[in-house]
């Protein structure tokens, strides 16, 4: 099935609050009513940790100012019906009996988490909403997790002021991803939206879960480019990645991957299949890349250690996982040797996407010109790179 979250295509330098307006704009022409609240959840970044999360492992994210807004209204009624600025026409279907079967479209996203919110929770007996978002579908950007966020904590009313009530949220968003959307997620896309603060960086330890803020300095920027690759992670190796991490951990004796010594690993290869040997290979090195990006954050080649890192992690993803793409790696190639490149990889689960750079910030417009033009070269169409920066993941 090709899951898609709203989404719309949007000018590049649009202010945050235009997407409100669009969504606002929208409710009142299909309700004839102005909706009661909003709430407005922004995408996110993975900078390093490919598929480390669910390993119990290390994570550098961020929130970025890509968001979704929901806007909505309680009705009296048994009902829920939902528009979006990207598909025609709206969905509606009753609050008492959720659909048990998926069917493709993006609503399939609001029934999961009401499907686990309790029964008595803020959404019954039914509401409408509109939906805008500037977040890319399919991009690797956690747009499908913005929309579970923004129904929990908007619609669903549930806390998030605290650690723990951040944890409570994200749990609840990956129970609905698990269990109906049946794709076998971490909690990294939640934790790094919920702590996202403005110009920080987020460390998540995901054995911990535990997190803490790193600061991005002004002179460096993140570029995404979209390769254009539409990953559907239900449909593709997601969860055979997963299967390989785990299978590993199980074969060798461990609770998780993040007890993986080399020692362990060449000790044990022999008794791993091919997929299981890469996929413990690239954790361990993964979370290694983490900790030495998080030891030189202070130091005065930070960045650069950062990038070469970030650079490492795609090749790693690319040989190790395969979930790496022909038009992923294309553009991490054509990014190289470009002024202000520190750094570049895919970023999010794979298999399509983005590819995600770090820049020094006076030379992210000529970067972005120049890669689109060397895209373009190559015959493959028009590319729109994007400057992004850690923004606060809820308002």
């Amino acid at each position: 099935m090709n899951y898609q979250t709203p989404g719309t295509e949007c000018p590049q330098n649009a202010p945050p609050s235009s997407g409100l307006a669009q969504a606002q704009a929208l409710y009142r022409r299909t309700f004839q009513a102005e909706p009661q609240k909003r709430v407005s959840v922004g995408g996110r970044i993975e900078i390093l940790g490919n598929h480390t999360d669910y390993n119990e492992g290390l994570v550098l994210a961020a929130a970025i100012d890509r968001r979704l807004h929901l806007v909505w209204s309680r009705c009296d009624e048994p009902l829920i019906e939902l528009v979006s600025t990207a598909f025609p026409g709206p969905v509606s279907f009753s609050s008492r009996t959720l659909d048990h079967s998926r069917s493709g479209h993006w609503s399939d996203y609001v029934k999961a988490i009401l499907r686990e919110l309790p029964s008595d929770g803020g959404w019954s007996p039914g509401f409408r909403a509109a939906v805008h978002s500037d977040i890319p579908v399919g991009g690797g950007l956690s747009s499908s997790a913005s929309l579970l966020l923004a129904v929990a904590i908007g619609i669903g009313e549930r806390p998030y002021g605290t650690s723990a009530e951040k944890l409570a949220v994200a749990r609840i968003c990956q129970q609905a991803e698990n269990n109906f959307m049946e794709v076998r997620c971490g909690l990294l896309d939640y934790l790094a939206i919920l702590h996202g603060v403005r110009d920080r960086l987020v460390a998540l330890d995901f054995r911990s879960l535990e997190t803490s803020l790193i600061s991005l300095p002004t002179d460096l920027v993140f570029v995404l480019a979209d390769s254009g690759v539409r990953h559907r992670l239900i449909d593709v190796g997601y969860n055979a990645i997963r299967g390989g991490c785990e299978g590993a951990a199980a074969t060798l004796g461990l609770k998780s991957l993040r007890d993986l010594t080399e020692e362990r690993l060449r000790a044990g290869a022999a008794a791993l299949s091919h997929r299981e040997y890469r996929c413990a290979r690239h954790v361990f090195e993964e979370n290694g890349r983490v900790t030495r990006a998080l030891e030189a954050m202070d130091l005065p080649a930070g960045e650069d250690i950062l990038g070469r890192l970030m650079s490492e992690s795609h090749v790693s993803s690319r040989d190790n996982l395969g979930n790496s793409c022909r038009e992923l790696d294309l553009l991490v190639e054509l990014g190289r040797g470009l002024p202000g490149r520190i750094g570049g990889r895919l970023t999010g689960g794979g298999f399509g996407g983005m590819v995600l750079y770090l820049l020094r910030t006076n030379d992210a417009s000529t970067f972005q010109t120049e890669l689109a033009s060397r895209w373009q070269e190559h015959g493959e169409g028009a590319l729109h790179p994007m400057a992004v920066r850690p923004v606060d993941g809820l308002e």
